[in-house]
């Protein structure tokens, strides 16, 4: 610091030169880290949403005493929240007016997750009024570098997210 007029003082032009210097060192270290995160963010915030899909179609079926269920259709990368006709046994399912097709591989659909795929459901998670599962359901989610998440659901209607 040099001192200009007074108390006043200034940068000195090699001062801002070595700030900026660490600056760089420091950004050519970060982005490359920050790079290989964002796969695994990514992969974290697809097992998130579909968690947070699957705890809807719970509450949802406690409160209108229906079967709820997530319809995935692994194939084409997408799946819908539906509700059945009964309380248990329902032989008739419709998608939930207010809820979007969750669409992985549309990057026009609001649910995309970019480099994200459903590898394999289980089975579609069915649960009934009294918030509980009717079947143990694994759903794999994998991004492009082969990182895998699961999301298991349980007979107790618990949901949970694993590595594999």
């Amino acid at each position: 610091m040099i001192n200009v007029k007074g108390n006043q003082s200034a940068f000195s032009l090699i001062e801002l030169a070595i700030i900026l210097a660490i600056i760089g060192i420091l950004a050519v270290i970060a982005i490359p880290n920050i790079m290989e995160m964002s796969p695994r963010i990514r992969l974290n915030n697809a097992a998130q949403g579909i968690a947070t899909d699957l705890q809807f179609a719970r509450i949802r079926s406690i409160t209108i005493g229906k079967e709820c269920r997530l319809n995935f259709n692994v194939s084409e990368e997408r799946y819908t929240i539906e509700e059945g006709n009964r309380s248990s046994g329902s032989t008739s399912w419709t998608t939930i007016a207010d809820q979007e097709e969750r669409k992985f591989n549309d990057s026009s659909n609001i649910y995309y997750h970019k480099h994200i795929d459903i590898q394999s459901v289980s089975q579609n998670p069915i649960f009934t009024p009294k918030g509980l599962s009717s079947t143990t359901t694994v759903i794999q989610i994998q991004n492009d570098r082969g990182n895998r998440k699961n999301i298991l659901v349980n007979i107790a209607g618990r949901i949970k997210i694993s590595h594999e």
